[in-house]
């Protein structure tokens, strides 16, 4: 009867131990499981995310005309391009200073500077002779606070300025010193010192 009690007890112990050895190994075959599912999902992850930066840099942007559009919708404060002469002395009076109108060959029109010097603004008048004269281009300065219609001014900080035109801004165009949105031959072109704006424009910058 003892000797088969022994067996009996021997066997026992065979069957728990091989039991614990199983377990161990399903418990490990899980862990590396999850593991792996892990590891799968972060290359699944990074690979979409390297996928759109790519598709971003490949996609074609015409800075060009979206800064053209910008520049013929945007304003300061009222003051926008394509408005008569008549209608800017209305809106912020007379200038200080006027220029002769003088014949650019660039464009064929006559062009005439008005200069707010108080006021911080400088326009640019154009016009065929003896015809409609309207404003082309805006450039305002301290004590200027005229502000776009994305509430920017001078004075606004950078970031502030990346956040209102990040899709407009054109980095090839843009510096430490300016941010175009859109390009220097169309759109609105902010000057920068201490991280700050410290001049807008609106228009063509270049001929």
């Amino acid at each position: 009867m003892r000797p088969f009690l022994g067996t009996f007890i021997l066997l026992g112990i065979l069957s728990f131990l091989i039991s614990c050895n199983n377990g161990n190994n399903s418990e490990k075959k899980d862990k590396s499981t999850t593991k792996q599912e892990k590891i799968d999902s972060s290359a699944i992850k990074k690979s979409k995310a390297d996928s759109i930066s790519k598709a971003k840099k490949e996609k074609k942007v015409n800075y060009n005309q979206i800064g053209f559009k910008l520049m013929k919708s945007e304003s300061l404060s009222g003051l926008r391009l394509d408005l008569s002469s008549k209608k800017v002395s209305e809106i912020i009076g007379e200038p200080e200073e006027k220029t002769d109108p003088a014949l650019w060959g660039a464009d064929g029109l006559y062009h005439q500077s008005w200069t707010y010097t108080e006021k911080g603004i400088s326009l640019d008048i154009v016009g065929k002779e003896g015809e409609r004269q309207t404003l082309s281009r805006i450039t305002i300065t301290e004590p200027c606070t005229f502000k776009t219609k994305r509430k920017i001014g001078i004075g606004s900080r950078v970031d502030e300025v990346r956040t209102a035109y990040q899709e407009e801004i054109d980095p090839a165009s843009s510096s430490a010193s300016s941010i175009a949105a859109g390009t220097h031959y169309g759109g609105v072109i902010f000057g920068i010192e201490n991280k700050k704006v410290n001049q807008i424009f609106i228009g063509i910058a270049a001929e």
